[in-house]
């Protein structure tokens, strides 16, 4: 949690000052990180909620460009602001860690929240074995094979 508060923070800080160095009034550049990084939190959970549908393409594209916009601006702010001792690439290498863990953190916490699908729960309860499952050892094996004998009858 405290990793997620300071990346944010980080990142925040650095995109309102890029906000107001670019000409975005005082009081309107805190909406800007808002706006950046709030679209990475959104669309990380509808990629999460469309899973292995079509319709998920739409979020992975707005949870990307913002992505690249969050890094891209951060790094952008880092070159600007830096002292002169400082050379641009380490300030910008410096200032991409807080979005690129704020967006790997948003999208474990929406992960490891997820409910099982109904999906799961039916194979489980079927006693069904999933893909992760180990084999069951030979012997169980045929006398499964037993049990079903026209399975092995040879098709000619």
């Amino acid at each position: 949690m405290f990793i997620a508060a300071g990346a944010f923070w980080l990142s925040f800080t650095a995109l309102a000052d890029l906000a107001a160095r670019s000409g975005i009034g005082a009081g309107q550049a805190w909406a800007w990180p808002l706006i950046v990084d709030g679209i990475i939190v959104v669309a990380t959970v509808a990629v999460v909620a469309l899973a292995g549908q079509r319709s998920a393409w739409y979020p992975w594209a707005l949870l990307t460009g913002g992505a690249l916009v969050s890094v891209t601006a951060n790094a952008i702010h880092a070159v600007v602001a830096a002292d002169a001792d400082v050379p641009g690439i380490l300030a910008a290498s410096v200032a991409a860690v807080p979005p690129v863990v704020l967006l790997a953190i948003t999208h474990l916490t929406v992960i490891l929240t997820r409910t099982p699908s109904p999906r799961r729960d039916r194979r489980h309860r079927t006693g069904a074995r999933s893909p992760c499952s180990p084999r069951p050892p030979p012997s169980q094996r045929r006398a499964r094979w037993e049990r079903h004998p026209r399975r092995l009858v040879a098709r000619s």
